[in-house]
């Protein structure tokens, strides 16, 4: 398993900072369980939500925003989201 190093997290970043996420999933999967995810991990409201079908309609992207208080929150909502099973990529 990939881990992330959360100490260039705290090097790179000032927390609490705000983090867009793009995942993305297959086309037939709703992104409600992702979403609802990331904000008990952050305990904070998703506050800007797009997506972006892929050029054959098999894979929907979505930029999901969302305040981040520090540099645990974000490596477990990678960690969490990443073993979704509807996730095919969070970046």
């Amino acid at each position: 398993m990939f881990e992330i190093p959360t100490k260039s997290f705290k090097e790179l970043l000032t927390f609490p900072t705000v983090i867009t996420f793009r995942v993305i999933i297959k086309a037939q999967d709703e992104i409600a369980e992702v979403k609802e995810l990331i904000e008990s991990i952050a305990k904070e409201n998703i506050t800007y939500v797009d997506s972006k079908p892929s050029k054959n309609w098999t894979y929907n992207s979505y930029r999901l925003t969302v305040k981040i208080n520090d540099d645990k929150i974000l490596n477990e909502i990678y960690q969490k989201v990443g073993k979704n099973p509807k996730v095919l990529h969070i970046l």
